[in-house]
């Protein structure tokens, strides 16, 4: 998932090639570039000097229509990682090397399927530490993002709608 900032996704695609030849662990990588986006993929394949090897596929479609292909996510820090770790989805969000990098997950305490990294051993240590992870660990994903909920979404009254709306 990358960002709108076609710098940053630069960046991060660029942390996402030198650690995925370390893994070597995918199958297929989706690709989705920040719907608000200035840039496409040609732009991003030639700022990176390479064409992307066949596992590569971008992605168009609203995140809805492909989250249940995603075993393990990588993240431009957007909101996006924040609703890929409520649906249970390991994540990975890599820090922002140009600017402050808004850090949405960390404040809830910890979080065994979020990672905010600031360097490639601290990605490729997320991503193992993931890919350890037994599919039968589904009730303890459930018990987590249920936590995560709980500590980030307010329940639903319209009195929190006051702010915003007039109701």
């Amino acid at each position: 998932m990358l960002g709108c900032a076609f710098r940053n996704a630069v960046f991060v695609m660029k942390e996402f090639l030198a650690s995925e030849a370390k893994l070597c662990t995918f199958e297929t990588i989706l690709i989705k570039i920040h719907p608000a986006r200035y840039y496409d993929e040609k732009m991003l394949e030639d700022a990176l000097g390479i064409k992307l090897p066949e596992q590569y596929k971008f992605v168009n479609e609203p995140l809805e229509e492909f989250v249940n292909r995603i075993k393990r996510a990588f993240c431009a820090a957007s909101g996006v990682s924040v609703e890929l770790v409520l649906r249970g989805i390991p994540t990975v969000t890599v820090a922002e090397p140009y600017g402050l990098t808004m850090d949405y997950l960390s404040g809830g305490g910890e979080n065994q399927y979020y990672r905010f990294c600031f360097s490639r051993a601290e990605i490729q240590k997320a991503f193992t530490e993931f890919n350890s992870y037994a599919e039968s660990q589904s009730r303890a994903i459930d018990d987590n993002t249920k936590k995560l909920r709980n500590s980030y979404i307010a329940p639903f009254d319209s009195k929190y709608w006051k702010s915003y709306l007039i109701v």
